[in-house]
Protein backbone atom coordinates (compact mmCIF):
# COMPACT_ATOMS: atom_id res chain seq x y z
CA UNK A 1 0.00 0.00 0.00
CA UNK A 2 1.83 3.31 -0.80
CA UNK A 3 1.97 5.57 1.56
CA UNK A 4 -0.48 8.61 2.00
CA UNK A 5 1.06 12.31 0.87
CA UNK A 6 1.05 14.33 3.65
CA UNK A 7 -2.39 17.06 4.02
CA UNK A 8 0.19 20.09 4.51
CA UNK A 9 4.17 20.78 5.23
CA UNK A 10 5.60 18.75 7.78
CA UNK A 11 6.75 20.44 10.70
CA UNK A 12 10.02 20.03 11.90
CA UNK A 13 10.63 18.59 15.08
CA UNK A 14 12.34 21.04 17.34
CA UNK A 15 16.20 20.11 17.77
CA UNK A 16 15.66 18.84 21.03
CA UNK A 17 13.21 16.60 20.28
CA UNK A 18 15.42 14.87 17.07
CA UNK A 19 18.73 15.21 19.22
CA UNK A 20 16.44 12.87 22.16
CA UNK A 21 14.72 10.75 19.26
CA UNK A 22 18.07 9.74 17.94
CA UNK A 23 20.00 9.17 21.41
CA UNK A 24 17.16 6.90 22.80
CA UNK A 25 17.61 5.25 18.98
CA UNK A 26 21.28 4.72 19.26
CA UNK A 27 20.64 3.37 22.60
CA UNK A 28 17.90 0.76 21.73
CA UNK A 29 20.58 -0.05 18.82
CA UNK A 30 23.12 -1.01 21.07
CA UNK A 31 21.07 -2.52 23.33
CA UNK A 32 19.71 -4.87 20.21
CA UNK A 33 23.90 -5.66 19.81
CA UNK A 34 23.62 -7.50 22.90
CA UNK A 35 20.37 -9.62 22.62
CA UNK A 36 20.32 -12.67 20.77
CA UNK A 37 17.44 -11.27 18.69
CA UNK A 38 16.20 -13.37 15.43
CA UNK A 39 17.60 -11.66 12.83
CA UNK A 40 13.99 -11.40 11.03
CA UNK A 41 12.94 -9.26 14.15
CA UNK A 42 16.21 -7.48 14.68
CA UNK A 43 15.74 -5.95 10.80
CA UNK A 44 12.01 -5.08 12.01
CA UNK A 45 13.21 -3.04 15.04
CA UNK A 46 15.49 -1.41 12.87
CA UNK A 47 13.04 -0.20 10.88
CA UNK A 48 10.83 0.97 13.44
CA UNK A 49 13.67 3.02 14.95
CA UNK A 50 14.69 4.77 11.99
CA UNK A 51 11.18 5.65 10.96
CA UNK A 52 10.77 6.55 15.44
CA UNK A 53 14.03 8.64 14.84
CA UNK A 54 14.17 10.51 11.36
CA UNK A 55 10.23 11.57 11.48
CA UNK A 56 10.40 13.30 7.90
CA UNK A 57 10.55 10.05 6.06
CA UNK A 58 7.32 8.04 4.87
CA UNK A 59 9.16 4.54 4.69
CA UNK A 60 12.28 3.08 5.17
CA UNK A 61 13.33 -0.28 4.07
CA UNK A 62 16.84 -2.24 4.01
CA UNK A 63 19.20 -3.62 1.37
CA UNK A 64 21.55 -6.56 2.75
CA UNK A 65 24.01 -8.17 1.34
CA UNK A 66 23.79 -12.27 1.24
CA UNK A 67 26.77 -14.48 1.85
CA UNK A 68 26.39 -15.85 -1.57
CA UNK A 69 27.09 -12.21 -2.84
CA UNK A 70 23.41 -11.91 -4.12
CA UNK A 71 21.16 -8.51 -3.04
CA UNK A 72 18.06 -8.49 -1.21
CA UNK A 73 15.36 -6.67 0.74
CA UNK A 74 15.61 -7.83 4.14
CA UNK A 75 12.96 -5.57 5.46
CA UNK A 76 10.55 -2.70 4.49
CA UNK A 77 7.64 -0.49 6.65
CA UNK A 78 5.43 -0.99 3.84
CA UNK A 79 4.37 -2.63 0.89
CA UNK A 80 5.29 0.25 -1.60
CA UNK A 81 8.75 0.54 -0.11
CA UNK A 82 9.37 -3.05 -0.48
CA UNK A 83 7.91 -2.98 -4.08
CA UNK A 84 10.29 -0.33 -4.96
CA UNK A 85 13.18 -1.76 -3.12
CA UNK A 86 13.07 -5.20 -5.21
CA UNK A 87 12.42 -3.42 -8.34
CA UNK A 88 15.73 -1.77 -7.95
CA UNK A 89 17.43 -4.86 -7.52
CA UNK A 90 16.20 -6.58 -10.25
CA UNK A 91 16.62 -4.02 -12.75
CA UNK A 92 20.32 -3.88 -11.28
CA UNK A 93 20.12 -0.25 -11.01
CA UNK A 94 18.68 2.78 -8.67
CA UNK A 95 19.58 4.57 -5.04
CA UNK A 96 19.61 2.05 -2.95
CA UNK A 97 21.65 -0.35 -4.64
CA UNK A 98 24.24 2.07 -6.38
CA UNK A 99 24.51 3.30 -2.77
CA UNK A 100 25.29 -0.30 -1.02
CA UNK A 101 27.30 -1.29 -4.82
CA UNK A 102 29.33 1.89 -4.58
CA UNK A 103 29.46 2.53 -0.66
CA UNK A 104 28.53 5.95 -1.20
CA UNK A 105 25.44 7.79 0.13
CA UNK A 106 22.52 8.82 -2.83
CA UNK A 107 19.96 11.36 -2.14
CA UNK A 108 17.83 11.61 -4.89
CA UNK A 109 15.06 14.54 -4.69
CA UNK A 110 12.83 13.74 -7.11
CA UNK A 111 13.26 9.67 -7.94
CA UNK A 112 9.89 10.29 -10.87
CA UNK A 113 12.32 12.63 -12.96
CA UNK A 114 16.07 11.96 -11.96
CA UNK A 115 17.35 10.29 -15.19
CA UNK A 116 19.92 8.45 -14.09
CA UNK A 117 18.14 5.92 -13.93
CA UNK A 118 15.62 3.90 -16.43
CA UNK A 119 12.43 4.73 -17.41
CA UNK A 120 10.66 1.78 -15.54
CA UNK A 121 12.03 2.59 -12.13
CA UNK A 122 10.99 6.55 -12.30
CA UNK A 123 7.33 5.63 -13.20
CA UNK A 124 7.12 2.60 -10.75
CA UNK A 125 8.44 5.70 -8.28
CA UNK A 126 5.43 7.79 -9.17
CA UNK A 127 2.84 4.88 -9.16
CA UNK A 128 3.71 3.79 -5.61
CA UNK A 129 3.99 7.19 -4.50
CA UNK A 130 7.83 7.72 -3.31
CA UNK A 131 9.33 10.54 -4.75
CA UNK A 132 12.05 11.17 -2.25
CA UNK A 133 15.53 8.73 -1.27
CA UNK A 134 17.69 8.89 0.86
CA UNK A 135 19.96 5.29 0.62
CA UNK A 136 22.87 5.40 3.18
CA UNK A 137 25.19 2.65 2.73
CA UNK A 138 25.71 0.49 6.19
CA UNK A 139 29.82 -0.16 6.37
CA UNK A 140 31.71 -2.39 8.59
CA UNK A 141 35.45 -1.95 8.25
CA UNK A 142 36.13 -1.21 4.70
CA UNK A 143 33.17 -3.37 3.27
CA UNK A 144 29.39 -2.59 2.22
CA UNK A 145 27.02 -4.94 3.91
CA UNK A 146 23.98 -3.04 2.99
CA UNK A 147 21.78 -0.31 2.44
CA UNK A 148 19.51 1.92 4.80
CA UNK A 149 16.67 3.32 2.35
CA UNK A 150 15.05 6.42 3.76
CA UNK A 151 11.43 7.04 1.16
CA UNK A 152 9.24 10.22 1.86
CA UNK A 153 6.31 10.55 -0.81
CA UNK A 154 6.96 14.29 -1.58
CA UNK A 155 9.53 15.89 -3.69
CA UNK A 156 12.58 17.68 -2.58
CA UNK A 157 15.97 17.55 -0.12
CA UNK A 158 15.84 16.10 3.47
CA UNK A 159 15.78 18.99 6.49
CA UNK A 160 19.41 19.45 7.74
CA UNK A 161 18.49 18.43 11.25
CA UNK A 162 16.58 15.01 9.35
CA UNK A 163 19.20 14.45 6.92
CA UNK A 164 22.48 15.03 9.99
CA UNK A 165 20.22 12.41 12.36
CA UNK A 166 19.66 9.91 9.14
CA UNK A 167 23.64 9.61 8.35
CA UNK A 168 24.33 9.40 12.03
CA UNK A 169 22.24 6.12 12.02
CA UNK A 170 23.84 4.11 9.30
CA UNK A 171 26.91 3.00 11.60
CA UNK A 172 25.03 1.93 14.71
CA UNK A 173 22.43 0.22 12.12
CA UNK A 174 25.50 -1.27 10.49
CA UNK A 175 27.03 -2.48 13.38
CA UNK A 176 24.04 -4.14 14.49
CA UNK A 177 23.75 -6.08 11.49
CA UNK A 178 27.10 -7.04 11.42
CA UNK A 179 26.77 -8.59 14.91
CA UNK A 180 23.51 -10.30 14.18
CA UNK A 181 24.70 -11.81 11.14
CA UNK A 182 28.25 -12.76 12.88
CA UNK A 183 26.10 -14.77 15.69
CA UNK A 184 24.21 -16.30 12.87
CA UNK A 185 27.23 -17.63 11.39
CA UNK A 186 28.59 -18.92 14.89
CA UNK A 187 25.24 -20.47 15.57
CA UNK A 188 25.58 -22.10 11.86
CA UNK A 189 29.34 -23.40 12.59
CA UNK A 190 28.05 -24.94 16.16
CA UNK A 191 24.34 -27.11 14.24
CA UNK A 192 27.32 -27.91 12.05
CA UNK A 193 29.43 -29.58 14.28
CA UNK A 194 27.13 -30.63 16.65
CA UNK A 195 25.56 -32.83 13.25
CA UNK A 196 29.05 -33.76 12.27
CA UNK A 197 30.20 -34.98 15.61
CA UNK A 198 26.77 -36.87 15.76
CA UNK A 199 26.69 -38.20 12.36
CA UNK A 200 30.59 -39.50 13.85
CA UNK A 201 29.52 -41.17 16.41
CA UNK A 202 26.29 -43.15 15.19
CA UNK A 203 28.82 -44.47 12.21
CA UNK A 204 31.52 -45.70 14.92
CA UNK A 205 28.60 -47.25 17.04
CA UNK A 206 27.45 -49.32 13.61
CA UNK A 207 31.01 -50.16 12.36
CA UNK A 208 31.33 -51.81 15.97
CA UNK A 209 27.85 -54.02 15.75
CA UNK A 210 29.34 -55.18 12.00
CA UNK A 211 32.08 -56.05 13.07
CA UNK A 212 31.08 -57.77 16.31
CA UNK A 213 27.76 -59.66 14.34
CA UNK A 214 29.48 -59.96 11.11
CA UNK A 215 33.22 -61.08 12.54
CA UNK A 216 35.08 -58.29 9.96
CA UNK A 217 37.32 -55.96 10.73
CA UNK A 218 36.89 -52.20 11.03
CA UNK A 219 38.06 -51.42 7.66
CA UNK A 220 35.22 -54.25 6.17
CA UNK A 221 32.65 -52.64 8.06
CA UNK A 222 33.08 -49.47 7.17
CA UNK A 223 33.67 -50.21 3.16
CA UNK A 224 29.82 -52.53 4.07
CA UNK A 225 28.25 -49.28 5.43
CA UNK A 226 29.30 -47.23 2.18
CA UNK A 227 28.40 -49.51 -0.19
CA UNK A 228 25.10 -49.65 1.05
CA UNK A 229 24.77 -46.23 0.84
CA UNK A 230 25.51 -45.85 -2.78
CA UNK A 231 23.25 -48.36 -3.31
CA UNK A 232 20.23 -47.65 -1.64
CA UNK A 233 21.01 -43.73 -2.26
CA UNK A 234 20.81 -42.94 1.34
CA UNK A 235 23.29 -40.79 3.09
CA UNK A 236 26.22 -42.91 5.43
CA UNK A 237 24.69 -41.20 8.46
CA UNK A 238 21.12 -42.75 7.56
CA UNK A 239 22.28 -46.19 6.61
CA UNK A 240 24.36 -46.33 9.98
CA UNK A 241 21.43 -45.10 12.05
CA UNK A 242 19.31 -48.30 10.56
CA UNK A 243 22.32 -50.35 11.06
CA UNK A 244 22.07 -49.49 15.12
CA UNK A 245 18.25 -48.91 14.46
CA UNK A 246 18.16 -52.90 13.58
CA UNK A 247 21.59 -54.25 16.18
CA UNK A 248 19.20 -56.86 18.14
CA UNK A 249 17.99 -58.53 15.09
CA UNK A 250 21.13 -59.18 12.96
CA UNK A 251 22.09 -62.58 13.26
CA UNK A 252 25.75 -62.95 13.89
CA UNK A 253 27.86 -64.80 11.41
CA UNK A 254 28.32 -68.17 11.40
CA UNK A 255 31.56 -69.64 11.12
CA UNK A 256 32.09 -72.95 10.61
Amino acid sequence: MSPAAPDGPREAAAPEEAGEAYLRTVEDLLTLLLEEVPFRELLEQVLTLTAAAVPAVDAVAVTVEHPSGRTGTAAASDDASRELDELQRELGEGPCVDAMRTGTELHVTDLTSDERWSPALREAAARLGLRGVLALPLRVTERTIGALNLFRADAGALEDDALVTARSLAAPVAATLANARAYDRVAQLSQQLREALSTRAVIEQAKGILMVRGGCDEEAAFALLRRTSQHQNRKLRDVAASVVAMRDQLPPTTKG
